[in-house]
């Protein structure tokens, strides 16, 4: 058996892998799309408030990949605007640390648009959607990658999961605020617990990502240990550092103040003892 042909067989592998992780979140590029009994086009495997002739869930072209996107939106139920929903249940088995997406979006002044995640182990909840309630209140003109962290309840694995889309902020419902999305996809990420654990500590991906004001960065401290955070901008320059001291065991969100910080990407850096852990955050306002 030549060289050549093991590669191939690690990167059809790899392939495999991760067509099946992303084959989990049903239709998750929104490339299929079936008539409902009004004769209304919903993502197959989805769930929307599409009635009738009210439509608040449509294909959408271009797509950030291949022909569709979903696009999510306030539609007008004559006497007052209404949420457009889609959401999907569906079988899942795995802890990823972030959800991530490629969106972009329409907000009117005051509104918002809602990512919802949750997972569930038969009847108890393993994350919340409480905990897992992404809120996106600025418009966003292209098509941006997001990923948001995923928090646990639970120790257990979950054997189903939910998604949820809404346009629409209660109580302020404005037409035209709406979202567009494309290439649902969970994340996981391979060994960090273990990487981290040399640390004193254990991290999980700052939020809410991107961020404007303030960022946190949940860490779980196995020891009394005292981290400093250093944060570095696109050009790798480190532009400032937070020191936490004398942290009790136990969950700590780090609170980093992110005003001033200009729109763009940046790195942040946890140091205690051993092997430094890194992170990736945006401002977009």
């Amino acid at each position: 058996m030549n060289f050549s042909f093991i590669k191939s067989l690690i990167i059809t592998a790899l392939l495999i892998l991760f067509n099946t992780i992303n084959a989990q979140i049903p239709n998750n590029g929104f490339e299929t799309w079936e008539l409902d009994g009004f004769g209304n086009l919903n993502p197959s495997g989805w769930e929307t408030t599409n009635d009738d002739l009210l439509i608040s869930v449509e294909p959408y072209a271009p797509a950030k990949v291949g022909n569709y996107a979903m696009k999510v939106k306030v539609f007008d139920l004559e006497l007052f605007p209404m949420s457009g929903i889609a959401t999907s249940d569906f079988p899942f088995n795995q802890r990823p640390s972030s959800f991530s997406a490629w969106l972009k979006t329409t907000i009117m002044p005051g509104d918002a648009v809602y990512l919802i995640v949750s997972m569930w182990k038969g009847d108890s909840l393993v994350a919340s959607p409480d905990s897992c309630n992404f809120i996106i209140d600025s418009t966003i003109s292209q098509y941006t990658y997001f990923s948001f962290p995923i928090s646990y309840q639970s120790s257990l694995y979950p054997d189903s999961a939910n998604i949820m889309v809404v346009a629409g902020r209660s109580g302020v419902i404005a037409l035209g605020t709406e979202i567009i999305l494309d290439e649902l996809a969970f994340v996981t990420s391979v060994g960090v617990e273990e990487n981290n654990s040399r640390n004193g500590f254990i991290a999980d991906p700052a939020y809410p990502n991107p961020a404007s004001g303030r960022l946190f960065i949940p860490i779980t401290v196995n020891q009394r240990t005292s981290v400093e955070v250093d944060l570095f901008d696109q050009r790798g320059s480190r532009i400032r550092t937070f020191r936490f001291e004398s942290l009790e065991p136990g969950r700590h969100d780090l609170e980093i103040p992110a005003d001033n910080l200009a729109i763009g990407h940046y790195t942040y850096r946890l140091t205690s003892e051993g092997t430094p852990q890194t992170g990736k955050f945006m401002i977009n306002q």
